[in-house]
C-alpha cells in the first residue's frame, strides 16, 4: 500500500461524510488466505445473507467500505483489511420482539422465542435480536446458553448467571439436555417413528454455497422422528428429537427421508429457490410458508441449583397452527 492510500485510509468516517455507527463490520480483517481477492468475490461467496447481486448494487453505490474508505468491485483484498458496509439502523427489517417467559426457577428460565428474531447481531440485524431483548426484559440479568436459528419458534434456555449458564451449556456438551421439535412438512412418511443415522458435511457441486447435506465424510449425525398427523398423501406433522447438534440437522434429516419442511428455501429440493429467495423474488407459492415451519417444542434438563430435572413444553406458534388447519380445510374442500 503506497503512502498515499495508507493516509486516505486513516482519513476519520465523518471526515468522509460518514456516520460510523452506521457501518457493519463483516467478517475478521482479511487473512493470508483470502488477500488478493477482488471484494465482490469476497462478499459473495462468504456473506450470503445477501445475495451476489445484492453486493454489487452496494458496491456500485459507494456502500461498501474497506478499511473506512468505499471501494470498487474491483478491489482485490490487502492483509488485514477490514470490511464493512452502509447499513443505518432505520434500514434493518422489522421482526416480532415478543418474547415470552414460559418458565422461571431459582435462575433458570425457558422462554418462547418468536419466529423471525435473529438470536444474535450479524447480517441485517443490529438492534433487534434475542439476545438483546431478553437483556432488556430482565434488566440485564438472563441470557441464553443455545441458539434457535432466526425463522425457528419456540424453546430457549437461559441462565441467570455465569455460573448458572455454565453449568447447563456443560449439560449440553454432555448431552444431558433434551429438546424436541415439531416440524410441518411435505410429504408423507411410510412408518410411524423412525431413526435417521446420517452423517452431516458439505454439498460439493451445490448451487448453494451454504448449503449442506448428507455426507459420508461429514459429521455423525442422528435424528428421531415420531409422525404425528397427516393430510391425505401431501402434508405431515412430525416431531423430531435431535440426539446430536448438527447445524440445520432436523432439516436436512427430514428432506433427506423426502419430507422436506414447508416454508423452508435452503432445503427444497429445487436449489433455485433460495436463490430466488435470496434475490428478493416471492417464492412462497411454492414453500406455502413465509419460514421454515420448525417450532421447539420442549426442552428438559436439570437444574443446576435444584438437581432436579424439568421439562418445560412452549406451546405451537399461532402461524403454524393457522397453517396446519388451512391446510386440512384447503385438502378437503
Amino acid at each position: 500500500m503506497s503512502e498515499e492510500e495508507i493516509k486516505q485510509t486513516e482519513l476519520p468516517l465523518n471526515y468522509l461524510g460518514i456516520d460510523p455507527k452506521d457501518l457493519r463490520k463483516i467478517g475478521p480483517p482479511v487473512q493470508p488466505e483470502t488477500q488478493g481477492i477482488r471484494i465482490d468475490s469476497y462478499l459473495g461467496d462468504n456473506f450470503p445473507f445477501k445475495s451476489r447481486t445484492g453486493w454489487k448494487t452496494l458496491l456500485e453505490q459507494g456502500h461498501v467500505y474497506v478499511s473506512g474508505r468505499p471501494v470498487k468491485s474491483s478491489y482485490r483484498l490487502r492483509l488485514n483489511d477490514t470490511v464493512s458496509y452502509y447499513y443505518p439502523d432505520y434500514m434493518e427489517p422489522r421482526v416480532s420482539e415478543d418474547i415470552k417467559i414460559i418458565w422461571e426457577e431459582s435462575g433458570v428460565m425457558v422462554t418462547s422465542k418468536p419466529p423471525g428474531l435473529p438470536m444474535h447481531e450479524g447480517g441485517k440485524f443490529r438492534c433487534s435480536t434475542f439476545s438483546k431483548k431478553i437483556a432488556t426484559l430482565t434488566d440485564n440479568t438472563y441470557s441464553a446458553v443455545h441458539r434457535l436459528d432466526r425463522e425457528t419458534s419456540g424453546a430457549v434456555l437461559c441462565g441467570s448467571t455465569p455460573m448458572i449458564r455454565k453449568a447447563l451449556s456443560d449439560q449440553l456438551e454432555k448431552k444431558l439436555i433434551h429438546k424436541t421439535y415439531i416440524c410441518l412438512c411435505f410429504n408423507t412418511p411410510s412408518q410411524s417413528e423412525w431413526l435417521v443415522d446420517a452423517p452431516i458435511g458439505d454439498l460439493p457441486g451445490s448451487l448453494v454455497r451454504i448449503r449442506r447435506w448428507i455426507n459420508f465424510n461429514g459429521y455423525p449425525s442422528q435424528t428421531r422422528f415420531k409422525l404425528l398427523d397427516t393430510i391425505l398423501d401431501n402434508y405431515s406433522m412430525i416431531q423430531a428429537e435431535p440426539l446430536t447438534g448438527r447445524t440445520n440437522q432436523i432439516r436436512i434429516h427430514a428432506a433427506y427421508m423426502g419430507l422436506h419442511l414447508i416454508g423452508d428455501k435452503l432445503y427444497n429440493p429445487d436449489e433455485t429457490l433460495f436463490i430466488k429467495h435470496q434475490e428478493g423474488q416471492d417464492v412462497t407459492n411454492i414453500v406455502l410458508h413465509d419460514r421454515v415451519c420448525l417450532h421447539a417444542q420442549k426442552i428438559s434438563f436439570i437444574h443446576p441449583v435444584l438437581n432436579k430435572r424439568f421439562e418445560i413444553e412452549v406451546p405451537l406458534y399461532d402461524d403454524l397452527s393457522f397453517l396446519w388447519k388451512k391446510l386440512k380445510k384447503d385438502s378437503i374442500s
